[in-house]
């Protein structure tokens, strides 16, 4: 008779504790696999066409805005030297036409703009679709603009927007 063959609990679970073997190096190889996997698939999503688009389109409207700030910084030093308010410019239309002004301006809807919350002083805007609009929804706060007087007339001053500081 032949001894039969049996089949040992040690065998199917091996046991836990120093003496299981390689289980820590084979749970490293499983999170390495596991993140060389993930990192394979970020970089086929993200070598993707649309998503390269996408980095392409925001690192071209970030470069042309600080290109744009650079080239304002002349106009901003000027109007600050300058420092003209609305009621100079009113006085002396001719004189300050062509000179940049860093106001804050609102903008709340077409048509309707003036300096810095006084609906007084109306302002005129040349380019009015350039112009940012503020929201009375969201605190109808104004907004800091860099611009050029382009003008007066009876109902106000003519701006034209140059730029954000």
């Amino acid at each position: 008779m032949e001894p039969r063959v049996g089949v040992n609990k040690e065998s199917v679970f091996p046991p836990d504790g120093p003496a299981a073997g390689d289980r820590p190096q084979a749970r490293r190889l499983r999170w390495l696999g596991l993140v060389a996997g993930i990192s394979i698939a970020a970089g086929f999503i993200l070598t993707s066409a649309p998503v390269l688009d996408i980095l392409a389109g925001v690192s071209v409207r970030f470069q042309e805005r600080r290109s744009q700030r650079v080239s304002l910084s002349a106009l901003i030093e000027e109007a600050n030297a300058l420092g003209l308010d609305y009621a100079a410019i009113r006085r002396e239309p001719a004189r300050y036409v062509g000179k940049p002004v860093v106001w804050c301006v609102d903008h709340p809807g077409w048509g309707m703009a003036y300096l810095a919350g006084k609906p007084s002083d109306s302002l005129i805007l040349e380019n009015e679709s350039s112009f940012p609009m503020n929201s009375p929804v969201a605190g109808g706060r104004c907004r800091t603009v860099v611009a050029l007087v382009e003008g007066v007339r009876p109902e106000g001053i003519v701006l034209r927007f140059v730029g954000l500081p």
